[in-house]
Parts: structure tokens; sequence; C-alpha cells
């Protein structure tokens, strides 16, 4: 099933067809001539490029269809309320990607009630496991598998009262002077209170922030505090 915003794609009467390109993303590296030094001195920036994407489409409606109406909600569809939003694609049913829309979007009239497309898509460089976008309810002694070779950017919510010690494998989390909770975002690096109006920088003693390293993760977590979690665990695309 290909979809974007949650609207299937069939539902506008697209129809994916042809081939699919399976571009992967790439290290974000800053290439640096040294006067004197032979070849180039490579700078990691620490991060992925996103990914342009283009799916080949037709757009076949039934024979009381307006082709013009059609278009017009195709293009609202896309294009309004602008950000990232979940796109899945095809048989890659194990994994939601994040993509946003960037680009002018073209529809060809073929015939009355038939026209072809190309929806063009800047793609996350993660995708994410369905399973690994859940929230997990974390006890001491948990292990949470990462299979994939990158780091998991988790969101931790943590309830419970004062100084806090949370660990993650050998990362330590220390929290103190901590109000009811505290919600913990590895991918944003934010940290803000539980109804998630109030910024609570203050209470974290412990950068940066905790993630998900590949291979198992034992989690050891006090006897008064609750903490659940979502992964986030995902593939490069």
């Amino acid at each position: 099933m290909f979809s974007f915003k949650g609207i299937n794609f069939r539902d506008m009467n697209l129809r994916i067809i042809g081939e699919v390109e399976y571009t992967s993303t790439v290290r974000d590296i800053t290439v640096v001539k040294v006067p004197g030094r032979n070849g180039e001195v490579y700078i990691d920036n620490g991060r992925y490029e996103s990914v342009e994407r283009g799916l080949k489409a037709v757009l076949d409606l039934p024979g009381n269809a307006n082709i013009e109406d059609s278009v017009t909600r195709i293009h609202n569809w896309l294009v309004s309320d602008p950000g990232e939003h979940e796109l899945t694609l095809g048989n890659d049913r194990d994994f939601v990607y994040r993509a946003v829309i960037t680009d002018k979007q073209n529809i060809t009239r073929l015939l009355r009630n038939y026209g072809r497309a190309v929806l063009r898509f800047r793609i996350h460089p993660i995708k994410y496991m369905r399973g690994g976008l859940e929230v997990v309810e974390i006890r001491d002694g948990a292990i949470i598998n990462n299979p994939y070779p990158i780091n998991a950017e988790p969101r931790i919510t943590v309830r419970g009262d004062g100084e806090i010690i949370i660990k993650i494998g050998e990362k330590v989390i220390d929290l103190r002077d901590v109000d009811e909770g505290i919600i913990l975002d590895s991918e944003i690096e934010t940290a803000f209170s539980l109804d998630g109006e109030r910024t609570q920088f203050d209470k974290v003693y412990s950068f940066p922030f905790p993630v998900l390293k590949p291979g198992d993760n034992v989690l050891t977590i006090p006897n008064n505090v609750s903490v659940s979690m979502i992964p986030r665990l995902g593939a490069l695309v």
C-alpha cells in the first residue's frame, strides 16, 4: 500500500506504476582541499542527507468523475499542511517513512478521465520500524534490541520526583529536582514537562541525550520511577 498523510493513493485514484528507484542516503561530509597536501580532507558533519524520490503514477478516474476536480483534490492533499508526514511505500510494509513535498507537482491529462504524474517527495534519511514507533513500558533490567547499525534516538517519558538516575547500557541519565516527571526527546534534543508546556533543561545533568546503540541495550530503572519509551528503531534509507 502506498499512502501519504494517512490517505491511500488509490483513494485519490492514483496507481503507482513502472520502475521504483531506490536512492540511498549518504553521510554529510565536507570536502576540504588543503594547500600543499595531496588529496582532500574529509570532515564528517555527524548527519545523513535526506533523499529525493519520485513515484510514477497514473490517474485513472471512473467515468462520471471530473479530472479537474480530482487534480485539485490531489494537489491540496499533497501540498497543504507543510512539513514532514508519514509515507508508506508499497511492499516495504514493516517501515514508515517521513517525507515532505518540496517541489511543484505536475499531472498530465492524456484522456478525459486518465492522466499520469510523478509524485516527488523529499524523504528523511531514516525509515522507522512500525514496532519501534509504539510506546513500550520499561521495567528494570529490560533489554531493547536495536537490530540496525545506527543509533536510535528515543523519546523517553520518566515519571517520578527528585533525583533520578537511569542507565541505558553504560550511559547514565542524571535527572535532578524532577517534579512529577519529564520527557526526554533525543531526536530533537529537548527536555520538557509531561504536559509539553515547559522546557526542563535545568533538570538534566547528563549529556549528550541518550540513544539506543546497535545490539542489546540493558536498562536500569529505580524502584520508585516509571519509564516508558518510543524507541524509534530504524534503518537508513
